[in-house]
């Protein structure tokens, strides 16, 4: 720092309130209209629920949200857990889109597991199969690659496997299993915002 340099010191407050206090703020669902709903990147902490959310904007249109995490009954030892993405992924002998195409985008991660049992709790524990791992997707505007680094556990003899493909200016995840019975796919992603 340089000498006689004004230090500066600033505090960002976040929204926080009761349940109640933010579903006011959307008397009839999303979008929501006035000044008073969350801006796009604005966040907000309700203290009765642990629910947290995000101020997000939809074909430009700001007003919606996004329920990011919930800790439940909030305390001195409370967790936030972050909301994952579940699906169910039928048996599939051909490749299968699993995603809605993704806008082209240079970098994407999705961190995932993969269990062989029906459920839409993304903690519940596999009953031969379990498969804990992070799709790397890089795209050019020609082309796209995946890895996909995982680890497994597999006492069966089927296999799941991922592909992706550039489809115009969007990347399609596909995936393609063996396994008599559908498995469950829980996810979240990561891709880079602007600065």
């Amino acid at each position: 720092m340089l000498a006689g340099t004004p230090v500066v010191i600033s505090r960002i407050q976040n929204r926080r309130g009761l349940q109640a206090d933010f579903d006011a703020l959307y008397p009839a669902g999303q979008p929501g209209t006035g000044t008073d709903v969350l801006q796009p990147g604005e966040l907000a902490l309700c203290t009765d629920t642990g629910n947290v959310y995000i101020g997000t904007i939809d074909s430009n249109i700001p007003g919606y949200y996004i329920l990011i995490g919930s800790s439940g009954a909030p305390g001195p030892t409370s967790d936030i857990s972050l909301i994952a993405v579940v699906s169910t992924l039928p048996p599939a002998n051909v490749w299968t889109p699993i995603l809605a195409p993704i806008n082209e985008t240079p970098f994407f991660t999705i961190l995932y597991s993969l269990v062989d049992v029906t459920t839409t709790n993304p903690n519940v524990v596999g009953t031969n199969f379990a498969k804990n791992g992070k799709l790397t997707i890089t795209s050019t505007t020609s082309s796209a690659t995946l890895v996909d680094d995982a680890s497994v556990i597999n006492s069966t003899l089927f296999d799941v496997n991922f592909r992706v493909d550039k489809i115009g200016s969007a990347i399609q995840l596909s995936y393609m299993h063996n396994f008599p019975t559908p498995i469950t796919f829980s996810t979240g992603s990561v891709i880079w915002a602007p600065i």
